[in-house]
């Protein structure tokens, strides 16, 4: 059970029910009352019917619309002021003329993780404050038509040299290893150095405006015939997880309180993101190089429904930047691409204002448009070889559509090429089938997936209502989420001592995925005829684990062991499976 140390959690209740979460959120949007919660347009995306939840029983919120966020009052506070977990709780007791306990730790976070922050917000400065001493960078940023408010805005700096680093962070207290295990440093033979050694540095941020990373762009001409890279970033820590951050979302978070954002753009460089919003496009993000996936993918999801790609170059034929726009799409995210003037940066496009740059955009294309589009490049469809050769690299995308989707790409191949829709219809079932095969059986995969993750969203909600439905059958392994199995014991802790678990403490004391834990809480258990649905969820997720116990049983009984030992596997697989057959 993941513990928050250093919280008070009796005080921390005390805060939530003082500060009543619809009281809170009422003096940011208004609510209005139809069944048993409260309702708003969700304050933190543009829609015009409502769709954010408030529960003042459970003391939780919910956005059932596009962004699919949810929290306590503390959360809400900390999201609508863009603010961190110490202040959220500082203004909620000062709304409430609650006194703050005076050995309280009001971080949600360990007191490692502070450290960890605090260090990294350290070298921030350190590296801002170095700029100031380096005229040629200041020059380069010049040069970039970037303004000192947009450089201080986004904190950027240099580093002087491989030592300086070390020995600043070194006078505050912090150890090389500390330094090191959050990617600040390099080492070589037992010596430690600046890993951004003289480059220009950017902070990197999560989505809450916490410095977790660093980028570096190399200013000196590297020696004769060594190889270094123009840009890099920190190493992955446990702060930073590449694949889960897109820079500058924290710049849209707080653009979009109060000013409704309906898409995101993403672009492939810092440099591209800190230019466009300077020229007033607030809705850049950069994915920093990588094929984007599911985890930027959910992000982009919670706050908007159609993303614009605009990078540089050809990427038509990359297989994982195109693998990477598949997965927003998988998200129900609305893919356009913006093709940019040959040559071209996004930030270079909009030195003179953002009109070029959004003529782009309003030109965007369709993902599909794009591809279909782009595999015609260097083929002559005057002739008969070219035609032919298009139809086929077309047919291969658009076996991947749906059949409805296909029959408006089937018209436009048509055109292009001059073969009949019905010979194009035909021959799209010559394509290889099992990639189709594969992308179908990912999919019911996924599907069943969301079936067990929704049954366990239901117990452990019924759980926290009404907790004498706890019995001997329930065990934290049937639950396939990592979140809702420390959900599970929260609950089993709190029962066992008495203690009736709060749904809203469970954002505090839960070092899990809070959308995850949102998403429980947000599962409607006031139905009619609750249990034979609630036994109906536990009798899934005992059929799945029973079912996963078994295939593990049988594939460990292929192997060789010892023969007391097989007989013990034998035993428990017959136990198994009379298990499986009872829950027919």
């Amino acid at each position: 059970m993941a513990e928050s140390k250093g919280v008070n959690l009796n005080w921390i209740d005390d805060l939530k029910a003082r500060a009543d979460i619809c009281t809170v959120i009422s003096s940011y949007v208004p609510l209005e009352k139809k069944g048993q919660k409260f309702w708003a347009c969700c304050p933190f995306h543009a829609e015009r019917t409502p769709s954010f939840a408030v529960d003042a029983i459970r003391g939780s919120w919910y956005c059932f619309g596009a962004c699919h966020e949810g929290g306590d009052v503390i959360s809400f506070e900390m999201k609508i002021n863009n603010i961190d977990f110490q202040e959220a709780v500082k203004r909620l007791a000062g709304r409430v003329g609650m006194k703050l306990p005076e050995t309280f730790n009001f971080e949600k976070h360990d007191k490692v993780t502070d450290r960890e922050y605090a260090l990294m917000l350290e070298a921030a400065r350190y590296y801002r404050d170095n700029l100031a001493k380096k005229p040629e960078i200041e020059e380069y940023l010049k040069s970039r038509h970037l303004t000192k408010q947009t450089i201080k805005q986004f904190g950027l700096g240099c580093s002087l040299d491989y030592n300086s680093l070390v020995e600043h962070l070194t006078q505050k207290g912090y150890s090389r290893k500390e330094m090191l295990d959050l990617g600040l440093l390099g080492e070589h033979d037992g010596r430690y150095f600046d890993f951004l050694a003289e480059r220009m540095v950017v902070p990197i941020f999560d989505p809450y405006g916490k410095v977790i990373a660093f980028g570096g762009r190399i200013m000196k001409k590297p020696p004769e015939g060594k190889a270094v890279a123009k840009y890099k970033n920190t190493r992955e820590t446990k702060l930073f997880v590449k694949n889960k951050v897109l820079y500058g979302l924290n710049f849209v978070r707080k653009a979009r309180i109060g000013n409704p954002i309906d898409d995101i753009i993403i672009v492939e460089g810092y440099m591209d993101v800190i230019g466009l919003h300077q020229a007033g496009i607030k809705n850049a993000v950069a994915s920093m190089g990588t094929s984007l996936t599911d985890n930027q993918a959910k992000l982009l999801k919670s706050m908007v429904d159609t993303v614009y790609i605009c990078y540089d170059g050809d990427f038509a034929g990359q297989t994982s930047t195109l693998r990477g726009l598949k997965v927003l799409q998988a998200h129900d995210l609305n893919v356009k691409i913006m093709t940019m003037p040959e040559g071209m940066d996004p930030d270079e496009l909009v030195v003179d204002g953002p009109v070029p740059f959004l003529k782009l955009k309003e030109e965007a294309m369709d993902l599909y448009d794009y591809l279909l589009y782009r595999a015609g490049d260097g083929l002559n469809l005057n002739s008969s070889n070219g035609r032919i050769t298009y139809a086929k690299k077309a047919l291969q995308i658009i076996a991947e559509l749906s059949p409805v989707d296909r029959e408006v790409y089937f018209d436009i191949v048509s055109q292009k090429t001059k073969i009949p829709i019905a010979t194009l219809k035909a021959n799209i079932e010559s394509i290889p089938t099992e990639k189709l095969a594969e992308n179908k059986k990912e999919a019911e995969d996924n599907l069943q997936n969301d079936v067990y993750k929704q049954s366990g969203r239901f117990v452990l909600n019924a759980l926290v209502v009404k907790e004498e439905l706890l019995d001997e059958r329930l065990g934290r392994d049937i639950f396939t989420d990592e979140t809702q199995k420390l959900f599970f014991d929260y609950i089993v802790e709190c029962l066992s001592n008495n203690r009736k678990p709060i749904a809203s403490t469970a954002y505090n004391i839960i070092n899990a995925n809070s959308e995850e834990i949102s998403e429980i809480l947000a599962t409607n258990v006031d139905i009619a005829d609750y249990k034979s649905y609630y036994n109906d969820c536990v009798k899934k997720l005992l059929t799945r684990y029973y079912q996963e116990r078994k295939k593990w049983l049988t594939d460990i009984l292929n192997k060789s062991m010892d023969q007391n030992e097989k007989q013990r596997y034998k035993e428990e697989l017959k136990s198994v499976i009379k298990k499986i057959t009872e829950l027919r």
